[in-house]
């Protein structure tokens, strides 16, 4: 939704795919008025490169259809899933709303780090889009990030690419009946050699349903 943002963020997501040697693939998803999704193998990367530098801020934005789009592409994909979302966090023409959003991130095994630029936005709209971007983040374990400037861009994209790399799957079979409900979930580091270190994991998840 920000013009003049485009080719900085353009450059540094490249310059983060191109670091991202154990993708099998790239999904990018273009959203104004119409939402795009499109997957790259390595092979095609040239093509993907050329899509982003291409893209142009005009039309409305469906923010919330584009979130919900790349999910239902992702659902049947294995391996680790992260999404990468460049927005303002305002939503002007989607039909899912967010709380349906929401609903299908916590379904999904997909985390996801927010990139939020809020400069042109004031008072209730700035405070409600930024409540709602750390949500998105908070809610799969990943985080939100506000950059100021091209080079913040790029320490961005590497805290995130070291955070990829050394994350952790955990495992445990629930004693609690399968009905279907949200669980909470509390990750803890309690080892004295990790004094001082921060977990940072999903808030919960669904039960199964028998």
């Amino acid at each position: 939704s920000r013009e003049k943002e485009l080719a900085a963020a353009a450059t540094a997501a490249i310059r983060f795919v191109n670091a991202l040697d154990q993708a099998v693939d790239v999904t990018f998803v273009d959203f104004a008025t119409e939402v795009r999704v499109s997957r790259f193998s390595p092979a095609s990367y040239p093509h993907l490169f050329e899509r982003m530098r291409d893209h142009e801020a005009e039309g409305a934005t469906a923010l919330y259809d584009a979130i919900a789009l790349y999910l239902a592409a992702a659902s049947g994909q294995d391996g680790q899933k992260v999404l990468l979302l460049y927005s303002d966090g305002e939503d002007s023409t989607s039909s899912t709303n967010y709380g349906r959003m929401s609903e299908m991130l916590r379904l999904s095994d997909v985390m996801v780090y927010t990139i939020g630029y809020l400069d042109s936005l004031t008072g209730n709209s700035r405070g409600m889009s930024q409540l709602r971007l750390n949500d998105l983040a908070h809610q799969t374990g990943g985080e939100a990030f506000y950059p100021q400037g091209r080079q913040a861009l790029d320490e961005i994209y590497a805290r995130i690419k070291d955070e990829i790399s050394s994350r952790y799957t955990l495992g445990y079979v629930s004693s609690t009946k399968a009905d279907g409900k949200w669980r909470k979930l509390d990750v803890r580091a309690i080892s004295p050699a990790a004094k001082g270190a921060k977990v940072r994991s999903r808030p919960g998840y669904f039960a199964p349903v028998r």
